[in-house]
């Protein structure tokens, strides 16, 4: 979910079939949204919040020799 579009636009999973149904609904954050807490992302212990943050800062600097930085 990296694009400016409201994450509200997501909808549930659905399935059915032979009379089963199964409806799976998820939470959904915007990549955007998470950086609004740089400092939390940098003491965070998963992973991918280096991702996060490397996707952030890639969004915010157009230079290349900048973002290689």
């Amino acid at each position: 979910m990296t694009d400016d579009v409201p994450a509200a636009h997501t909808a549930p999973y659905r399935t059915a079939r032979w009379g089963c149904e199964l409806t799976f609904r998820f939470p959904v954050i915007k990549i955007h949204d998470m950086g609004r807490d740089w400092a939390a992302l940098e003491q965070d212990r998963n992973p991918f919040a280096v991702v996060v943050m490397a996707h952030l800062k890639a969004r915010e600097v157009r230079d290349g020799a900048e973002r290689k930085q």
